[in-house]
């Protein structure tokens, strides 16, 4: 399974979204890529589904993090 910020101890992760992740031509997600947000999800995690093109957007870590935060996630823990 593949992750690109886990929170180990509030079981809640990000997932940045790239095209690789959905059908060609298109933003619908692969059906792997929807069994892994499942998988994850049954072992009791939260994850947030971040599109690439948003995130590559954000120029420093924190524009990462206030972006995070208003997604419910903190990525900088001094920041929680």
């Amino acid at each position: 399974l593949h992750l690109d910020i886990a929170q180990t101890e509030s079981q809640r992760s990000v997932r940045v979204v790239t095209s690789n992740d959905c059908l060609v031509g298109t933003w619908i997600e692969t059906g792997s890529t929807r069994l892994e947000a499942r998988l994850v999800e049954r072992l009791g995690w939260t994850t947030v589904r971040v599109p690439f093109y948003e995130w590559d957007e954000l120029t420093c870590d924190l524009e990462q993090d206030i972006y995070l935060s208003a997604k419910g996630v903190t990525a900088n823990p001094k920041l929680a």
